[in-house]
């Protein structure tokens, strides 16, 4: 796993003009490799576990939730969100043919 993450990241340093590929998503949200040697090639790790990012934060282990264009559900987790005092939250879609959708909360982090 850690070399073709390597691969990956040396193609596209040369595909995009240095462009440095910092975050990682975990295949179908299976962490049950590498992510001790993971976070250390990358700034964070996004997980499929639902959830807030709270008070302790492990950036290698992200929480994310799925969301389908629905705006009441979008409403409840920024609700959530801002009642736990959670600095972000990762939205993403379910099917893989759709495009990724990425949000954070509060937005200045």
């Amino acid at each position: 796993m850690q070399e073709d993450c390597k691969e990956n990241r040396s193609a596209v340093l040369k595909l995009l003009n240095g462009y440095h590929l910092d975050n990682f998503s975990f295949p179908s949200g299976d962490v049950t490799f590498g992510k001790v040697a993971l976070s250390r090639a990358y700034r964070s790790c996004r997980t499929f576990s639902h959830g807030l990012n709270g008070d302790t934060i492990d950036m290698s282990y992200l929480l994310a939730n799925p969301i389908y264009a629905n705006q009441p559900q979008i409403e409840t987790l920024i609700q959530e969100n801002a009642r736990a005092g959670s600095w972000a939250y990762l939205l993403y879609p379910r099917c893989c043919g759709e495009s990724v959708t990425f949000w954070m909360y509060p937005r200045t982090v």
